[in-house]
């Protein structure tokens, strides 16, 4: 399993990995592979199609895996944008969740997912209008319902990283002009 992407469920019974498949003039195709870690066998594989995921994180129970980008592991392109983020039920290979990210990350007891979404002006001054001025906005959700607990919006600026606190009340945010921040959202 090349690439680097791994991930173990809390129990450390299953892997999850990522198996790229390249063809000659074609985009690479990506598929997240479960395994079972005592025998080796494969118990799932989800498609992710042209998306490539870096970044995979189980639920605490194990029976969804979260696939998405790390900012850290993408390219410079990757690193500004947002990409897809999926939810999978581990056991039926359903999709249960799609959404966008730039960065993500999972509170420790799976109960609530924060998101980044980036704006980047990738064309600045295109026919002749103004720079759009970078942004970035942070929403947490429900992983149970999917609905919006809070947000953070802020402009001129793009964050780096983030990360959930051992409680999951707080937000670590990473600026990218070595600041860090806590938001108690």
């Amino acid at each position: 399993f090349p690439l680097g992407a791994l991930a173990f469920s809390r129990d450390g019974k299953r892997l999850a990995a990522l198996d790229p498949t390249y063809a000659m003039g074609a985009q690479p195709l990506y598929r997240v592979v479960v395994a079972d870690v005592a025998t080796g066998q494969v118990v799932r594989e989800l498609p992710c199609h042209t998306s490539l995921v870096n970044k995979f994180v189980f639920s605490p129970d194990g029976k969804l895996l979260y696939t998405g980008n790390d900012a850290h592991k993408a390219s410079y392109y990757a690193y500004h944008s947002n990409g897809p983020l999926f939810v999978w039920d581990v056991d039926t290979g359903k999709r249960l969740k799609e959404m966008s990210a730039t960065l993500w990350d999972l509170s420790p007891d799976g109960k609530r997912l924060a998101v980044v979404e980036h704006f980047i002006d990738e064309d600045p001054g295109f026919d002749g209008r103004k720079v759009a001025p970078s942004s970035f906005t942070v929403k947490v959700l429900d992983t149970a319902t999917w609905k919006e607990l809070s947000r953070l919006h802020e402009k001129n600026a793009v964050m780096s990283a983030l990360r959930f606190s051992p409680d999951g009340k707080t937000l670590a945010l990473s600026l990218p002009n070595y600041s860090i921040r806590q938001w108690d959202w």
